[in-house]
């Protein structure tokens, strides 16, 4: 891979972001950035434009570890006007995120999809199927939609499972993906008849937890005590799903891995609204001018200050222009 073989506007633009690094084949990788990820990108701090579809030098990268399970049905917003209806909800190819979609009517048949970051995913009508990253079909009822009116669909990182000899009956929640949450299977354990444990897939405890209180650490959940108690040793797994591995700008809000800061991009890309496009990342041992980074709009000095910790500890050091 030879790095500096880009025309003298992308060399200019790369030097004022990255300052030095180790070496070409440690410091960089090549990765796949996730389809639309780059569709309202943040202005660059050089140029101070943006352009819809290009991950720009600089931009601060996360990476998608957590992936979306099949999604619930959708829910209908409470102040609706329109009484349609929307039928199962399917997971497109694997590519549902875990957290809430967004489906919001802008005309009688007209409506908008966004992802859980708020990223637009596309748009739709009544009565024909929406396919993309979550599928469904919206039937129009007696009384049309008005612009406003939505459903909402959440896409659990897993289902809670109880352990096949349990003695105790209780129910569990949908379960929703909390900061931190992870690839792999949780497990939990009781440890008293309303109280229990909760390990996560690397056996590490996450928290303990009591039935009728909600749970929230990596992962969301309320357990509900049946007609016959739980008994020490009773128990539960959540098989979380893995993500895509895909790179995304960070967010501070995301669920799926994507809160923490792991790269840097050195060129730029872009990337389709439905398709996947490759982006080549500083990733290790280098040093870059932290006033030039490319931060999502509206970052905190103390979410910037987090993903900046973050990036040193992968040896991405910054320092002021």
């Amino acid at each position: 891979m030879t790095l500096f073989t880009e025309t003298k506007f992308r060399q200019t633009l790369q030097s004022a972001v990255l300052k030095w690094f180790a070496a070409e084949e440690y410091s960089f990788e090549q990765e796949t950035a996730a389809p639309n990820c780059a569709a309202n990108p943040p202005p660059s701090p050089q140029s101070g434009q943006s352009n819809a579809g290009l991950l720009d030098i600089g931009a601060v990268m996360g990476r998608i570890v957590v992936g979306g399970g099949t999604p619930a049905a959708a829910v209908a917003g409470g102040s609706n006007t329109g009484n349609g209806t929307c039928g199962t909800v399917t997971a497109q190819a694997g590519a549902a995120q875990v957290g809430a979609y967004t489906i919001t009517f802008t005309g009688a048949t007209t409506f908008n999809v966004t992802d859980p970051k708020g990223v637009l995913v596309g748009t739709g009508l009544t009565g024909a199927a929406f396919l993309n990253q979550i599928g469904f079909t919206i039937t129009a009822g007696g009384t049309a939609f008005v612009s406003g009116d939505t459903f909402t669909v959440a896409v659990p990182p897993g289902v809670y499972t109880a352990n096949s000899g349990n003695t105790g009956n209780g129910t569990c929640s949908a379960v929703t993906a909390k900061a931190g949450c992870q690839a792999g299977t949780y497990t939990g354990e009781f440890i008293a008849a309303t109280k229990f444990v909760l390990y996560d897939p690397l056996g590490r405890f996450v928290g303990e937890g009591s039935t009728g209180a909600a749970f929230s650490n990596q992962l969301g959940f309320t357990i509900t005590a049946g007609g016959t108690a739980f008994v020490v040793g009773d128990g539960f797994t959540v098989p979380v799903q893995a993500g895509s591995s895909n790179v995304t700008p960070v967010n501070a809000t995301a669920v799926d891995g994507s809160a923490v800061a792991m790269g840097i991009v050195m060129r730029p890309a872009t990337v389709p609204a439905a398709a996947t496009a490759g982006v080549l990342l500083l990733e290790r041992q280098g040093v870059v001018l932290a006033d030039n980074l490319i931060w999502p709009t509206g970052s905190s000095a103390s979410q910037i200050a987090a993903w900046i910790a973050q990036l040193a500890g992968a040896g991405i050091v910054t320092r002021p222009s």
